[in-house]
């Protein structure tokens, strides 16, 4: 039995013992290959580099040959622009934004987006919802609360939280604000805040237009108008009239 046992611990180290032959060799060709590749790659960009280098320099010397011609002739330099010597060097290319695909896009954009927008946000003026009595006291009740009255009321036990309530708001107040968040849809005070926030929103008299015109954040609200800066909006308004949505914006 010993015999046995120590052939099978024998035969394992000799296992192992290849094993680790094996790891290593395969280590050993595994940086080599790296090695060389690493290399290929650095001789094809030093190639690159090089060929980047004898355009950049025959396109100088030919933008030369032309300003001495054109000196020469008594013809003014500046009427020949430096680009055109470069674009015709291989290799070279006018950027992305002055391709012609390019450029035919932005001109379908800019016609099809020529659009009335004071025109819309008249209109929009003229749908506004009027304010109702409910959206009235529920302001109200949200500039009463501010963030520390708000968070100290969280922090309160439901009880003395409904009386801090009854001292703080009115009883139309109150009545506003179960109207708009009812407390037994809403038991968490929290959630019920929340609920109120959103009703503000979406009954807002105010028409809210976003504008991908950074100066829009400068504008002072009008009466019955706010505008707003968004950098996501690149052509057109987008205009927000109660619980709607009027996108005219790419």
């Amino acid at each position: 039995m010993q015999i046995i046992l120590a052939a099978v611990l024998l035969v394992m180290a000799v296992l192992n013992v290849f094993l680790l032959f094996v790891i290593r060799q395969i280590v050993v060709i595994t940086n080599r290959q790296v090695q060389r590749h690493f290399t290929v790659e650095l001789e094809t960009l030093g190639e690159e580099v090089e060929g980047a280098l004898e355009r950049l320099a025959e396109a100088r010397r030919e933008l030369q040959e032309t300003e001495r011609k054109e000196k020469a002739s008594g013809e003014p330099g500046a009427a020949r622009p430096v680009s055109r010597g470069l674009s015709q060097v291989p290799g070279f290319s006018h950027p992305r934004y002055r391709s012609e695909e390019s450029l035919e896009t932005y001109r379908y954009i800019r016609d099809h987006m020529r659009l009335d927008y004071s025109g819309y946000i008249r209109q929009a003026l003229d749908w506004r919802p009027e304010p109702d009595q409910v959206w009235t006291r529920l302001k109200g009740v949200m500039d009463k609360l501010d963030f520390q009255t708000m968070y100290g009321l969280i922090l309160m036990q439901d009880g003395e939280r409904e009386t801090a309530l009854s001292e703080l708001l009115t009883e139309e107040e109150q009545a506003a604000l179960e109207q708009a968040a009812p407390v037994e849809l809403y038991p968490d005070f929290s959630g019920r805040m929340d609920a109120a926030r959103q009703y503000l929103k979406l009954h807002d008299p105010v028409v809210r237009v976003e504008s991908g015109d950074p100066d829009a954040q400068n504008r002072p609200e009008e009466d019955g108008l706010r505008v707003e800066y968004n950098p996501q909006i690149h052509e057109g308004i987008r205009l927000h009239v109660g619980a709607g949505v009027l996108d005219y914006s790419l």
